[in-house]
């Protein structure tokens, strides 16, 4: 019996250890102020034609490009390199920045991972 709850005290230890979905060897994660530092006032576009835009003031919009739709709310850098959006309609979602040593990648809450194709001021 004692075996067997070492055992499952081991395996939640290495459960929790694990990093997030998608996250890779070699990918840099954030911490809040980093990664605050890294979006704030910046536009992340990116491969798929979206473009995320970070105001310094924390708001937030997207959009893809050619669509008249656009997402806003607001946003939030948070430790281990989340980046939390409260959208407007009431919908919230929180992803993750990581660098892959070339580039800036998105990470979904589900485990994509979208590279930024480009990073400039708004």
């Amino acid at each position: 019996m004692r075996s067997l709850a070492l055992m499952m005290v081991v395996s939640a230890g290495t459960a929790l250890a694990q990093p997030a979905p998608g996250v890779r060897e070699g990918d840099t994660l954030y911490g809040a102020a980093d990664l605050a530092a890294l979006l704030s006032g910046q536009a992340v576009t990116f491969f798929d034609g979206g473009t995320a835009r970070y105001a310094a003031d924390g708001s937030y919009s997207y959009a893809y490009e050619g669509s008249d739709q656009l997402w806003t709310g607001t946003w939030e850098a948070g430790e281990g390199s989340a980046v939390c959006v409260a959208f407007d309609n009431g919908f919230a979602r929180c992803d993750i920045y990581v660098s892959d040593g070339s580039r800036l990648v998105l990470i979904t809450e589900q485990g994509d991972r979208f590279p930024a194709q480009e990073k400039a001021p708004i």
